[in-house]
């Protein structure tokens, strides 16, 4: 199948213009302006709308297995891609805690035969997300985030191992900041959970991801920190 789309808005880092777009088999094989096609070629007129790159959400919820009540894998893959999101990573919160193989390989054979977007399923950072014991990162070779979703990390040890593991294995912690003190105070919680987690992959050199900051003014000032000790990268 052949399709030429015409007078869009094109929108990417590089360009925002009007133009045209040439799909062959599925694939964009050329973009630009007056491109060259014959009576083969189906014509979309797109005039009036914008057409730009699919969008990555990083941190999603399908609760699949276990609460499907709330949302699967094809309503939340559907919904994903009403609002232009072509990838996913869908947390680890499920029923069992996608922390064993079988979990995880159940979760990725059914999104592969719904073919809808591309899904990348978030293993647990601990068994359970008990917050002691590490899950064996070496089981998940395709996988390329762990979280303990809705939860941080307490224990400075096991974080402190997670990291490394983590970097054993080239995956990238996702990060609750909440600790103890949430209850109390969520917003110095959190500061104290981010500049930990963040002094830990630095000094570890791991890589890690921030989930719900809610305060951009604490987190760049521990950033900034950070910079004018001469450190960056760690995020």
């Amino acid at each position: 199948m052949k399709k030429i789309v015409k007078n869009a808005i094109l929108v990417d880092k590089n360009i925002n213009k009007v133009g045209e777009i040439k799909i062959e088999d599925g694939k964009i094989v050329e973009i630009g302006e007056n491109l060259s096609f014959d009576d083969s070629y189906e014509i979309i007129d797109a005039k009036g709308k914008t057409v730009m790159p699919a969008f990555v959400d990083l941190h999603v919820h399908f609760r699949d297995p276990g609460f499907t009540y709330k949302e699967d894998l094809k309503t939340g893959s559907l919904s994903a891609l009403r609002g232009g999101y072509t990838t996913v990573n869908t947390m680890a919160n499920t029923k069992p805690i996608c922390g064993d193989l079988e979990t995880y390989n159940d979760i990725m054979k059914r999104a592969k035969e719904l073919d809808l977007v591309d899904i990348n399923q978030i293993v647990a950072v601990t068994e359970n997300f008990d917050g002691k014991n590490l899950v064996d990162y070496s089981k998940f070779e395709n996988a390329k985030f762990l979280s303990d979703d809705g939860k941080g990390v307490l224990s400075e040890t096991t974080m402190y191992r997670a990291i490394l593991e983590a970097k054993k294995y080239d995956k990238i912690i996702m990060i609750h900041a909440e600790s103890e003190l949430s209850p109390i105070d969520y917003r110095i919680a959190e500061d104290l959970m981010t500049l930990r987690d963040v002094y830990l992959a630095k000094r570890l050199d791991g890589r890690i991801h921030m989930c719900h900051v809610s305060q951009y003014n604490r987190l760049f000032g521990s950033c900034k920190t950070w910079e004018k000790r001469g450190s960056k990268g760690y995020l």
